[in-house]
């Protein structure tokens, strides 16, 4: 009787062990940092682009802050093959623009063959110490005036191999970027920012602050709106983006606004975000 009994309780008590494991184990987390980290980088970039732009646009004349150095080619020193626009934040770091910007300093430099806006002109863009948010940004990026196309629009290539983002607390983010941007709306009324509106199409590719590689694919064209440098210029549109051993993950950017809002789906689940800016 006794072992019978002894029996009975042993099978209790493993029934019970195991349901308490069961009730212990947490569902498998989603990862969302490679698509946090590229909506970082992201960002980062537009924001580049937008200054190089509004640099250009100002003809390197600066009116405050940032300053603007412009050297123009100088047959006396050969080196120099290029001119060269030097946007630079100073050495303390300082709300830009204010209100509502981010928190700048450093130095960013182009040497360019033609202004931002001149057809077939090339930018050659690089960093010294420049940060944004307290993100270092390091490497080169290319951006291309490829002319017009058969629609009438302006379509610039922006490229880099080799820019990075990184701070203590996060990280460091590697990315090679590949994206195509028309000027869909406002270049008709060239000093008017706010009306401007582009598309932006293409591939990137790299490692994330977790050290595991990544891919994305622009699926549906996303559409930047200037009106939103208070926020984030991208309104809406999907960036397919595949980590290693994941499942695919949808950026989706809603149909409009500029709130910095975002949702991320994978395996029909939906993970709100907000973008840093």
């Amino acid at each position: 009787m006794k072992k019978i009994f002894s029996f009975y309780i042993a099978v209790i008590f493993v029934f019970l062990s195991c349901k308490d494991d069961n009730v212990l184990q947490k569902p498998e987390l989603v990862s969302t940092q490679a698509c946090e980290d590229y909506l970082l980088i992201e960002n980062i970039l537009l924001d580049i682009d937008e200054n190089i732009e509004q640099a250009f646009r100002d003809n390197g004349i600066s009116k405050g802050y940032p300053n603007y150095t412009l050297k123009n080619f100088n047959y006396s020193f050969p080196q120099d093959t290029l001119d060269t626009l030097i946007v630079d934040f100073g050495n303390s770091n300082i709300l830009y623009p204010n209100p509502g910007g981010k928190l700048r300093k450093g130095k960013i430099i182009s040497e360019f063959t033609g202004k931002y806006h001149d057809s077939l002109s090339i930018i050659n863009i690089s960093f010294d110490n420049y940060q944004v948010n307290n993100y270092l940004v390091e490497g080169e990026i290319v951006i291309i005036n490829n002319g017009k196309n058969i629609q009438g629009n302006s379509v610039y290539l922006i490229s880099s191999n080799n820019m990075s983002v990184s701070n203590n607390s996060r990280g460091k983010i590697d990315w090679q970027v590949n994206i195509s941007k028309e000027w869909i709306n406002g270049e008709e009324t060239f000093f008017n920012k706010n009306d401007d509106g582009f598309i932006l199409n293409g591939t990137s590719s790299g490692n994330s602050t977790n050290n595991n590689n990544f891919s994305s694919t622009i699926m549906s064209p996303l559409i930047i709106e200037y009106n939103c440098l208070y926020g984030c210029l991208v309104t809406s549109g999907e960036v397919k983006l595949t980590p290693d051993g994941y499942e695919d993950r949808i950026i989706d950017y809603g149909n409009e606004g500029c709130d910095c809002n975002v949702v991320i789906i994978t395996n029909s689940e939906t993970y709100p975000k907000i973008i840093l800016n």
